[in-house]
């Protein structure tokens, strides 16, 4: 489907288009995929019945995975082409491209949260970042814009090597000989571009037949671009059950880097403790 920009009527929406020739389709369903259409990221429609008269389709809960069996709410009714406008918002970076870069993730439409990545050359990491003169957190990857104003990102660089860390991964079961998988998802609260769900792929490492648990992992990660994590399983890029938001800023600095899953979830999504892996 062609995305149309967040056009504004609807606070924190996205919108997609596809023609449809109506004497030729009488259903439809709408998947939430990768932008190459390679990965299901788990959320789907029921068919919808097409007529000629409605041309929207409004999704509800997507929360509900296909993975649970469960499908995402839709509802039908009647938009015209010329609703999904938006005005631009002019942005301009300042920085030293001797140290790295910074540009827009798209465009800058008004009203509406616009993100942006920041890449530091080798031997650089961010320093400060100011938006309008303001300074904010440097994992700040996104800001809200107002329709007529202009807005300065600066970004400053210093040297530095960064970190890169391992997490490990406890939960229960044989995993992989059961066909399934660990993923990791990493974000940044503050915003900037998010991975397609359920994120990577997490690396067998081993599985203790006595204690029926299954230890994964995920390397190289960067805690100066993420400071959320969320592991899931599944199977083929389908998240089956899943943790909450894990705060990764708790365990920054700490030798703790293990997070062994409980057995007990709250509000469908999983919680654990955060420990020191010995292999």
């Amino acid at each position: 489907m062609t995305y149309l920009n967040n056009p504004g009527y609807y606070e924190g929406s996205n919108y997609w288009s596809y023609e449809i020739d109506t004497s030729k389709v009488y259903y439809v369903q709408f998947i939430r995929a990768s932008g190459d259409g390679t990965q299901d990221w788990g959320a789907r429609t029921n068919l919808l019945e097409v007529t000629s008269e409605n041309n929207f389709v409004t999704l509800g809960d997507t929360a509900k995975w296909y993975g649970d069996g469960n499908y995402a709410e839709a509802t039908w009714s009647h938009k015209e082409l010329s609703e999904f406008t938006r005005e631009e918002c002019e942005v301009n970076f300042v920085y030293d491209d001797t140290k790295g870069n910074v540009a827009l993730n798209g465009l800058a439409f008004a009203d509406s949260t616009v993100g942006f990545s920041v890449t530091p050359n080798e031997g650089f990491i961010v320093d400060t970042i100011k938006i309008n003169g303001e300074e904010v957190d440097p994992l700040t990857r996104s800001f809200e814009t107002v329709k007529g104003e202009t807005y300065t990102i600066e970004v400053t660089f210093k040297e530095g090597i960064i970190e890169k860390y391992t997490f490990y991964f406890k939960t229960t079961s044989a995993l992989e000989e059961n066909g399934r998988s660990a993923y990791a998802y990493l974000f940044s609260s503050t915003g900037g571009e998010l991975s397609a769900w359920p994120g990577e792929e997490m690396t067998f490492v081993s599985y203790d037949e006595t204690s029926n648990t299954s230890i994964w992992k995920i390397e190289d990660v960067d805690l100066t671009k993420f400071d959320k994590i969320i592991f899931s399983i599944g199977k083929d890029r389908v998240a089956i059950n899943q943790t909450i938001d894990i705060d990764l800023s708790l365990i920054a600095g700490t030798e703790n880097n293990l997070y062994t899953l409980s057995e007990t979830p709250i509000d469908g999504k999983y919680v654990g403790e955060w420990s020191v892996y010995e292999a």
